[in-house]
């Protein structure tokens, strides 16, 4: 009952600051985005715990857990979730922070399994502090970190141990998790991405389960009292400054409890979480020396982090045209008045173009010091046509621009440039909205539609998506080039674009050839511009159109291989590669397939 009058209090407040028809669509969103039948469906069909394995080894794992004043009932259950582990190489250890309840000390006292260690303390410290004293009296290899409310999966530690068995450089593990409400009953699963480091900036999903090298949690003196409410966010951020071997399995290994005075049930029951979150965030991008800022992500409890260039950074501004001129003078009228960052040129490649009025169009822009007019007279093939302008371009950044978009933010180009000058970061893009301010694209995901798909299509601008998916700075896959940045190093690394594919993938071939170097391709959720999508040339409605398009298909698939584009690592595997249902769990095993030719 307290949840269900917590969350029409939650509603009236959003009506009130945002109408009856905001809160209307937020709450037909919402209601979609909890999806409990497909996540049963899920569960029933897709969930499957191994109960049988080799292992090379069976290492110690230290479960630890501070105590404060939990029902008995749950700390039962957190108690019994250990227990029960299919994997028994465990120790349990407990720290009790000076507890007020006699209740909580006559249930440890009662415990009397051997691997079980209660560590009563003299001082109440919180959380931090009394997690320290449970893992200082840990002596496993490696630390799993539970709440004193919460469950493991029966089978969570054998998921673990077999994830080093295969990876036995692993610093960090972590699992995918969901909720479960008083009566057991599951649901909000958050099926998390691979190990993706600039998402890390926006979003805790390292959090439950995570499990840690003991010596690497020592080496930095374990958590950190100052970030209490976000203690696991600050842990995961400073294992991440000096660790890239952090391992995601895409299990529901952890249950988190939903009660009314936890943060799984109202996050507005520990607002000063989120202000340690953003602090850690702002430690964090100090530590690393960033030239960026931490900005809230309104209404929610996320964070961006926009990245600054510098005055040394100068971006080639390169987009194809052919005739359209209307189109081609929205989008140049949209940088020349409403771009801030100032160090940039344009390249406008004019590719065939025969109107009187696309012509004097760009003769009016050939008289701006910074604008560039290249002819060039072939039959289209856009990776030809940008790799030619590339290689005469100015640019230590290379930015990538259809004709058919319109600038919306003044930091566009500044905070595009300053991501790309980050060394750890490959490709950046943009979030794309349609003129009715729906999405257009938010990054790519790969498999989705069949191939590749973009993600949010359709989706409101202001909606954040499946945990804050489409307003963060998030690792993806690829993005369109529509709107790409990259510097020019990288993109004369990889040979830019790959020319046998004439129009289609060639963006998506483009990101993974980069992301194969080894760092990060980027779309940014808090950056906008209108994409009046394809408007320059047409649909793919002819016969010799669609054969290419077949081919290209084919190719694409020969070279990336089906592995990769059924496993995007930005995504889950648990979720849906339709493009109708993306961020909704999988109903039926082997329901993921790639598109015919």
């Amino acid at each position: 009952m307290s949840n269900l009058l917590n969350g029409i209090k939650r509603g009236r407040t959003y009506l009130k600051n945002n109408g009856l028809k905001e809160t209307l669509r937020r709450t037909r969103i919402f209601l979609s985005e909890k999806n409990p039948r497909k996540y049963k469906l899920w569960i029933r069909n897709c969930e499957k715990a191994s109960y049988k394995w080799d292992l090379k080894s069976e290492p110690l794992i230290s479960v630890c857990m501070p105590v404060y004043n939990p029902e008995i009932r749950w700390l039962k259950r957190a108690v019994d979730s250990v227990l029960n582990q299919t994997y028994e190489n465990f120790e349990l250890c407990i720290a009790d922070d000076c507890s007020t309840d006699p209740r909580v000390k006559k249930y440890l006292e009662s415990l009397r399994d051997k691997r079980i260690k209660v560590i009563y303390r003299q001082k109440n410290g919180n959380i931090s502090e009394a997690t320290n004293t449970a893992i200082e009296a840990a002596e496993g290899e490696f630390i799993a970190l539970l709440d004193n409310d919460d469950e493991l999966a029966q089978n969570a530690l054998a998921e673990i141990v077999k994830t080093l068995d295969k990876y036995p450089e692993a610093d960090v593990i972590y699992s995918d998790e969901d909720k479960t409400d008083k009566r057991g009953k599951r649901s909000e699963p958050f099926f998390k991405p691979d190990f993706s480091p600039h998402t890390l900036l926006s979003l805790n999903y390292i959090s439950h389960l995570g499990v840690y090298r003991r010596e690497l949690v020592n080496r930095f003196g374990g958590l950190r009292s100052e970030y209490d409410g976000s203690q696991d966010y600050d842990l995961a951020l400073r294992a991440a400054d000096i660790t890239d071997n952090i391992y995601h399995i895409p299990k529901v290994l952890y249950h988190w409890r939903i009660l009314d005075t936890s943060t799984a049930g109202d996050i507005g029951k520990k607002s000063y979480a989120y202000d340690a979150a953003k602090r850690a965030v702002e430690d964090t991008i100090k530590r690393r020396g960033l030239r960026a800022e931490v900005k809230a992500v309104k209404n929610s409890s996320f964070y961006n982090v926009e990245f600054k260039p510098d005055n040394r950074d100068f971006v080639s501004i390169i987009i194809p045209v052919k005739d359209k001129p209307e189109i081609t003078e929205n989008c140049l009228k949209s940088i020349y008045e409403k771009t801030n960052f100032k160090n940039y040129e344009v390249i406008i490649i004019d590719n065939n173009s025969e109107e009187p009025e696309t012509l004097a169009l760009f003769e009016k822009y050939r008289q701006k010091n910074n604008c560039k007019v290249l002819r060039l007279d072939m039959p289209f093939n856009y990776s030809r046509l940008n790799n030619i302008a590339a290689g005469l371009a100015g640019g230590n950044i290379l930015l990538f621009l259809n004709n058919d978009t319109e600038v919306i933010s003044e930091n566009w180009l500044g905070a595009i440039a300053g991501a790309c000058r980050e060394t750890d970061i490959g490709c950046v893009g943009a979030k794309l909205l349609y003129p009715n301010d729906t999405i257009q694209h938010c990054g790519i995901i790969l498999g989705a539609g069949g191939l590749a798909g973009n993600c949010g299509t359709g989706i409101h601008k202001n909606e954040r998506g499946y945990f804050g998916r489409y307003a963060l700075n998030y690792n993806c896959s690829a993005v369109t080039a529509a709107c790409l940045g990259v510097r020019k190093s990288l993109f004369e690394k990889v040979g830019g674009f790959d020319e046998s594919f004439a129009v289609a993938f060639n963006d998506v071939d483009f990101c993974l050839k980069v992301k194969a170097l080894g760092v990060n391709n980027l779309c940014l959720g808090d950056v906008c511009l209108y994409h009046y999508e394809s408007l320059t040339r047409g649909l793919e409605d002819f016969p010799e159109k669609m054969e290419r398009f077949k081919g290209e298909i084919r190719r694409f698939k020969e070279k990336w291989g089906e592995e990769l584009l059924l496993n995007d690592p930005c995504y889950s595997v648990n979720m849906s590669l339709d493009l109708d249902n993306l961020f909704k769990p999988l109903t039926e095993p082997g329901a993921r397939r790639l598109a015919e030719p």
